[in-house]
């Protein structure tokens, strides 16, 4: 009796995968504009982006940490948060000083962080 090779031949399958993109207002948890939809396969690589919306600016401190990754066989969920932006109405301001920001610095110092803020006077 002989040693005797066998060739085994194994066919894989892609398994697909999907990343639904999400918009909220942060607020009420409504769904303020149309999700998108990420097709590929489990492994494959993805990255996500927040959307311009009119009326709404993105919650830095909320921006997920699934907003890439790799895809898996679970559907993966990418919720973006967001926040109205106010309506800022004209008001006669009489005799209110009223100023203007020039510029804003940010400074971390022994862990402790300073905005300072520069104006000017408008008449």
């Amino acid at each position: 009796m002989g040693l005797e090779t066998i060739e085994v031949i194994y066919y894989y399958k892609k398994v697909e995968a999907q990343v639904i993109v999400i918009h909220k207002d942060e607020e009420t948890g409504e769904e303020i504009a149309d999700r998108d939809y990420i097709g590929g396969y489990v492994g494959d690589r993805y990255t996500t982006s927040e959307k311009e919306i009119d009326g709404y600016e993105i919650v830095i401190e909320k921006i997920p940490l699934n907003k890439e990754g790799e895809m898996e066989e679970e559907i993966i969920e990418v919720i973006y948060y967001y926040k109205k932006i106010p309506k800022v109405e004209n008001i006669d301001t009489g005799d209110i000083a009223v100023y203007a920001v020039t510029s804003v610095s940010v400074v971390c110092i022994a862990g402790i962080v300073y905005v300072i803020v520069k104006n000017k006077k408008n008449k």
